[in-house]
């Protein structure tokens, strides 16, 4: 009997545990009726890597309900369709949105936006109302005080000085450290401002950085210190440098260590291994690292770092540098198709346009018909293959694709799926071309509708076809 109940209170409190780590966010956008609103977390602030939380479709009534399980005060990305947006958000919390279509202060973008957003009801306690409340603050101050006089005016140090101890009084009673951590380095980054009396690089070290830990989920921690370190490696000695060159020569993230404690800004330990990442993905295009070197050294950083967390960012570095760019190769890949297993290289010879669809999303299905007539003028120069992204079982490939009018290449995959981080799947429906060889002609590529400027993929598809028609009336 007691065992019963040490297991039904065990259980309950766990289930208690978690509702408290559910954050919800609702709201509405009339925009985006029939589209997807998904949430994620942003978990690499060296790559801007980011992890999907939820999704929610928006309903006809134009609103929306996306809950995720959240255990500390984050940044997060919101997606609104290909737009997008960002929010802070704590654990077990309920935030309220209004979604614009576009900003126009923003040039507009074919493949995405940042677009606008408020608040419909926000709690003075919550972490979204204090950060905007310190940034006016903030900004207010820049405005009264800061300006081509300030500059070279040392009445300026003191008028910093004076906000800051009034910010410092301010905020004194808040318990939140996440918010703390976000004023204390909004504030470091005035002092890289140019003005007389502002502290020196080493100054700024001691003060700002020597000694404290890594704040790995702060945004303005992270772009502060990232910001200090730009380029590290034109700012180390020769002596440095060099050394740092002959790790990278060697292979070796221990040469590399060794080199860089020798700078007085990179004694700590765990910081170094960070910088160290910084450093070898700002120098991985430039002609004089090899390129392979840097990666076999993420490749094991990736395997046995300081922290799980430099484990993390050096895979996510490894993707970022080889991620798709026109020229990179394909990713290869692996699906079933009518009962065969096809990979990759399968469709060389043949230009490839791969659409990455979400079953039930209306935007993606509406593209079928669209691909349909393009198949029909330029299937002698350009296959396409679609992958339509579903949960297990919830949709008979066979069935799909026949109502769906889909003829062509197509297969299924689940959500976890390899394939969609490969190629960078973000947002659906996302599309990529790929020439004759397998490397990415464009990636994302145009969609069969018209965009805001009224282009289409089928203007690359007609020069295809136009180039081969031409090869091979040579030929003849």
């Amino acid at each position: 009997m007691r065992s019963l109940l040490l297991v039904l209170l065990i259980v309950a409190a766990s289930v208690g545990w978690g509702q408290s780590s559910i954050t919800t966010i609702s709201g509405y956008a009339p925009a985006y009726i029939d589209q997807y609103v998904g949430v994620y977390r942003i978990t690499d602030f060296l790559t801007q890597t980011t992890e999907k939380l939820g999704e929610a479709l928006v309903k006809e009534d134009s609103t929306f309900s996306v809950s995720f399980y959240n255990e500390q005060v984050g940044k997060f990305k919101v997606m609104a369709g290909n737009n997008y947006f960002s929010v802070y958000a704590g654990p077990a919390s309920n935030y309220d949105l209004f979604i614009k279509n576009r900003s126009p202060y923003v040039d507009y973008r074919p493949a995405g936006n940042e677009v606008e957003f408020f608040f419909l009801d926000l709690d003075s306690t919550d972490i979204n109302f204090k950060i905007i409340d310190f940034e006016d603050r903030m900004l207010t101050f820049l405005k009264e005080n800061y300006n081509r006089q300030a500059m070279s005016n040392p009445k300026f140090v003191k008028s910093l000085d004076e906000f800051k101890l009034k910010l410092e009084r301010t905020y004194e009673k808040d318990t939140s450290s996440y918010f703390k951590t976000y004023v204390r380095y909004a504030l470091a980054g005035l002092d890289n401002m140019s003005f007389v009396g502002a502290r020196n690089k080493y100054e700024k070290y001691d003060f700002y950085i020597k000694g404290q830990q890594i704040y790995y989920e702060n945004d303005r921690f992270m772009e502060y210190v990232m910001k200090y370190y730009e380029k590290y490696h034109t700012q180390v000695s020769e002596t440095v440098n060099q050394e740092f060159y002959n790790g990278i020569i060697s292979a070796s993230p221990t040469k590399i260590m060794r080199a860089l404690a020798k700078d007085y800004a990179l004694e700590g330990f765990v910081l170094r291994e960070f910088v160290m990442l910084k450093m070898l993905g700002d120098v991985y295009y430039s002609n004089e690292y090899p390129q392979t070197n840097i990666l076999t050294i993420l490749d094991s950083l990736s395997c046995q770092a300081i922290t799980p967390e430099h484990e993390e960012m050096a895979k996510n570095l490894k993707r970022r540098l080889t991620q798709l760019v026109p020229g990179s190769k394909m990713p290869g890949f692996s699906i079933q198709l009518k009962g065969d297993v096809i990979t990759h290289s399968n469709y060389y010879g043949k230009h490839l346009y791969i659409q990455f669809a979400q079953e039930g999303s209306l935007k993606s299905e509406r593209d079928y018909e669209l691909l349909a007539h393009l198949r029909e003028k330029y299937g002698d120069a350009v296959e396409i293959l679609t992958i339509v992204v579903a949960e297990d079982g919830a949709v008979k490939p066979t069935t799909y694709f026949r109502e769906q009018g889909i003829t062509w290449d197509a297969a299924v995959v689940n959500p976890s799926s390899a394939m969609l981080t490969a190629f960078d799947v973000v947002t659906f429906p996302h599309y990529v071309l790929v020439d004759t060889q397998g490397y990415i002609v464009s990636a994302p590529a145009l969609s069969p509708r018209p965009n805001n400027e009224y282009d289409t993929v089928e203007r690359n598809f007609f020069d295809i076809k136009k180039i081969i028609d031409r090869t091979n009336k040579e030929g003849n």
